[in-house]
């Protein structure tokens, strides 16, 4: 199914099987680095969210008084548990694909023909 995939691609393209299978491989490593990428910017977001957030449930007044309302506080601390759990989880259900784009290309280059089909 993926040969026929393959050779149908390549012949829409107008090039041969061997120089569309190549480009695959060589685009493995390039799109595991941009997920590699994306991955290291949403995990910094979720720790400058939470240093944020810690920051200013002790931040005070001159009169002493809590800055942020602890209603606010418990919102935000909540929606930022629920937005790290979903991003986390989105993080670690990519790991596979972006590990077999530096180790496994051929692999890599399947799972994006078959995403095709």
């Amino acid at each position: 199914m993926e040969n026929e995939l393959l050779t149908l691609l390549a012949e829409k393209l107008g090039v041969s099987v061997e120089n569309l299978w190549g480009v695959l491989l060589a685009q493995a490593p390039i799109s595991a680095t941009i997920d590699l990428c994306i991955s290291g910017l949403i995990l910094s977001s979720i720790a400058f969210a939470g240093i944020f957030i810690h920051r200013k449930s002790n931040e005070k007044d001159e009169h002493g008084y809590a800055v942020l309302d602890t209603d606010l506080l418990h919102i935000l601390r909540v929606v930022w548990g629920m937005l790290t759990v979903l991003l986390l989880i989105i993080i670690l259900e990519s790991v596979h694909i972006t590990i077999a784009g530096y180790f496994n290309p051929e692999y890599w280059a399947l799972i994006q023909l078959k995403g095709l089909l």
